[in-house]
């Protein structure tokens, strides 16, 4: 003879509702435990990635400098965390023409929200304050300098630019 219990307790795959609660506190537990750690990723990420977008901004004016065989300037804005490209008067001091003006234009960078452009103690050349340049000349030197981003956690990255050769190179700062 089939014994109805068990038959029951065979057929029966769910869990209980307790079973289910168990399971939602230790999930919740340990997203209590993930979230904050990712936020951290997500600052470090951006840091990161804004630093990556200055030094291309840089080292396609350098790159233009010596293509156009002009010089070009990086201004750099700390109080609207702006970053933008223009040609240099020439030596008769024409302005450049409209197509090179594009350039100008189309190459602005803002620093998301949260990133600061620190350029405390350096060499960069003095523009007009607050703003600081540094120039790239056409035989792919610089003015040199360095740039510090910093985020709201107080990590900070810096860009630096050699004066002999011009290329860019990223440091991360320890802390």
């Amino acid at each position: 003879m089939i014994d109805h219990d068990a038959q029951e307790e065979w057929t029966r795959r769910g869990f209980t509702l307790f079973e289910l609660l168990v399971v939602m506190v230790i999930i919740g537990i340990a997203a209590s435990l993930i979230v904050p750690r990712l936020g951290g990723s997500v600052d470090k990420m951006q840091l990161r990635t804004a630093t990556r977008d200055l030094a291309s901004v840089m080292r396609f004016a350098r790159s233009q400098a010596v293509t156009r065989g002009r010089e070009y300037r990086v201004l750099f804005d700390s109080a609207t965390r702006m970053v933008a490209i223009e040609m240099a008067p020439s030596i008769n001091g024409q302005t450049a023409d409209s197509s090179e003006n594009a350039i100008s234009s189309r190459h602005r960078y803002q620093l998301p929200a949260g990133i600061v452009l620190n350029l405390n103690n350096n060499p960069l050349q003095a523009a007009a304050r607050p703003v600081r340049m540094a120039t790239f000349f056409p035989m792919g030197n610089s003015s040199g300098g360095s740039i510090r981003l910093v985020d709201a956690r107080e990590r900070s990255r810096t860009i630096r630019i050699d004066t002999i050769t011009g290329l860019i190179a990223i440091e991360s700062d320890a802390k």
